[in-house]
C-alpha cells in the first residue's frame, strides 16, 4: 500500500526499536479485537473443562508466545 505521506516525507525505516504510544494503542486494539472474536482460537485454544472441545482463546498462551517473539530491544509504552 502506498501512502501520501511516504511520497511527500519519504518512507520511514522498516525496523525500529521504539514503538510509539499511538502505534502501540493501535496494535493492542487490533490484537484485543481478534482475541475477542476468536480469531486466534485455532492456534491458542481454550478447551472446555468437561471435554477437549475448544470454546475460546487461551489468552495466556497467546501473550506468552507474543512476548517470546518480540525482540528484547523493542521498547513498548
Amino acid at each position: 500500500m502506498s501512502y501520501y505521506s511516504d511520497s511527500v516525507l519519504g518512507k520511514d525505516p522498516n525496523s525500529r526499536d521504539v514503538i510509539s504510544a499511538r502505534a502501540w494503542r493501535g496494535i493492542k486494539s487490533a490484537v484485543e479485537r481478534r482475541l475477542n472474536d476468536g480469531s486466534f482460537g485455532k492456534s491458542f485454544p481454550d478447551n472446555c473443562r468437561d471435554s477437549p472441545v475448544p470454546v475460546g482463546v487461551h489468552e495466556g498462551h497467546f501473550y506468552n508466545v507474543l512476548n517470546a517473539e518480540m525482540r528484547p530491544s523493542v521498547i513498548t509504552p
